[in-house]
């Protein structure tokens, strides 16, 4: 199966994939320019691609202006392909990438802490509920301490109430053992639902 592309076509798609301002060139194993975007009077540049590049990218000057060249190299048929672009093209896309992904990061930082206060406020209702039920009986405040100092002390005087409470009725059942028995000989309960 063959497809036949036009090649002024195939370049317009070219471009349309990178800047304006980039050139591309595809060479064969040969050397020999298969495809190019390059104009007539790009003659320094094609002697840039025919310089050996000890590192990728490449860069260079053409006319004062700061160039930068990209080269891939096929492992099937050997053909290279470079992509030709100004410094300041580089700079732009990667000011423009990081420009996005600052941005990005912000929106997912504040969704986090949107998401994060949500679900503290969600495990947080249950103490606010013990808080303000502990608050209605004693005399502390929570401007004097913390939530969770205050529903401790608030426990603590539950806790000490209960016990003196359990010692005073301790203190009282033998006089209530005595009390009783007294009644009982009396006869003073009626029925013994009374007893």
């Amino acid at each position: 199966l063959a497809v036949f592309i036009p090649e002024n076509e195939f370049l317009r798609h070219l471009r349309g994939a990178h800047g304006q301002d980039d050139q591309i060139v595809v060479r064969d194993a040969g050397g020999h320019i298969l495809i190019s975007t390059l104009g007539p009077d790009s003659v320094d540049i094609t002697e840039a691609l025919s310089r050996p590049m000890e590192r990728n990218p490449l860069e260079f000057e053409i006319d004062g202006n700061s160039n930068v060249v990209f080269k891939a190299i096929s492992e099937l048929n050997g053909w290279q392909y470079f992509v030709l672009t100004t410094r300041q093209s580089v700079g732009a896309k990667l000011h423009t990438t990081r420009r996005t992904l600052w941005i990005i990061l912000a929106v997912a930082i504040a969704i986090g802490l949107i998401v994060a206060y949500l679900m503290a406020y969600r495990r947080s209702r249950p103490i606010l509920r013990l808080f303000d039920l502990l608050r209605g009986d004693s005399p502390m405040t929570p401007n004097d301490q913390g939530e969770l100092e205050y529903i401790k002390g608030s426990v603590e005087q539950l806790i000490q109430r209960d016990n003196e409470l359990r010692h005073t009725l301790d203190a009282q059942r033998p006089l209530l053992q005595a009390t009783f028995l007294e009644r009982l000989l009396k006869g003073m309960f009626d029925s013994n639902d009374e007893i």
